[in-house]
């Protein structure tokens, strides 16, 4: 009789450590520390964003005009029309590049591709986008998976000039000052 109430005791007490365990668990998952991890993580990726602005090639049409002719371009991955579109397609404003058509780069490159295309214009970070793009490489699968810790968001963080963490909007197109209009083939980028 001992060694079974003994036995329930231990049993009473192991599942007591446990619930006790869980709700700690919980409380943590809830808790102000989760909020500033994920704080933490969009003030991460806007800086990523910033330094790939800053070191961009093309930051105005007078610039992708300049690298556009170049004969080392990625831009010429692209076949004539496809080019010719996705150049007449390009919005900028203050902060870069704000809008393109994306259908001819995802019908015509792989993401690796597209990588190089849009790190000329520091939106390397949209590759992620590119969902219908031809795989050919472990890296194509690689720029196509999007942290599944990073939630969209176009929440700005101060101290920052104000550059958006997330918000780029496939199948919108930036119709002018933060106005992303419905529009296929498009994508309208954070910073419109």
């Amino acid at each position: 009789m001992k060694k079974l109430y003994r036995y329930f005791a231990l049993a009473f007490l192991t599942a007591s450590f446990v619930v006790l365990a869980n709700d700690n668990i919980k409380s943590l998952s809830s808790s102000p520390y989760q909020a500033k991890k994920a704080e933490d993580i969009k003030k991460l990726e806007l800086r990523n964003q910033q330094v790939a602005f800053e070191l961009a090639t093309v930051k105005t049409m007078a610039d992708f005009q300049t690298i556009e002719i170049a004969d080392s371009s990625p831009l010429n991955l692209l076949s004539e029309d496809a080019k010719a579109r996705f150049a007449n397609s390009l919005v900028f404003n203050q902060r870069g590049l704000a809008g393109f058509y994306y259908a001819d780069l995802e019908a015509e490159l792989t993401p690796t591709q597209i990588y190089t295309v849009l790190r000329l214009f520091g939106k390397q970070h949209a590759t992620h986008l590119f969902s219908n793009a031809r795989i050919e490489t472990t890296l194509d699968v690689m720029l196509l998976d999007r942290p599944i810790s990073l939630e969209d968001t176009s929440e700005f963080v101060a101290g920052t000039n104000n550059m958006p963490v997330f918000g780029d909007h496939k199948g919108y197109y930036c119709a002018g000052r933060a106005t992303c209009t419905e529009r296929q083939g498009s994508i309208c980028m954070g910073s419109c």
